[in-house]
């Protein structure tokens, strides 16, 4: 069964991947920041960002993912995020993001 997006806890984290290095920031629904991490674009990085994912909104189906530009760059984590199945994944055009 699907769960519904709590807007009153969700995180919105939006990530402008290149092909070393990934800039992520969350936000709550009220366009607050609730924080920065740049990490590498490697396997430790990635797992770094797993990790702070949890300390942003503990229950997954909570936080809200865009991933904006870096092609094939953003194929490790894609493919970690979905492996850790976060539900609202989603790819964001460069030309909304300017």
């Amino acid at each position: 069964m699907d769960k519904t997006i709590d807007l009153n806890r969700a995180i919105f984290i939006g990530i402008d991947a290149h092909p070393t290095e990934h800039t992520a920031v969350a936000m709550n629904r009220f366009e607050e920041q609730q924080g920065v991490l740049q990490f590498e674009n490697t396997h430790e990085g990635i797992q770094t960002f797993l990790a702070w994912l949890p300390t942003l909104q503990k229950i997954p189906e909570d936080i809200v993912i865009g991933i904006e530009g870096g092609g094939n760059a953003r194929h490790g984590l894609l493919t970690a995020l979905l492996f850790e199945k976060y539900k609202h994944l989603y790819e964001v055009n460069p030309q909304y993001t300017k």
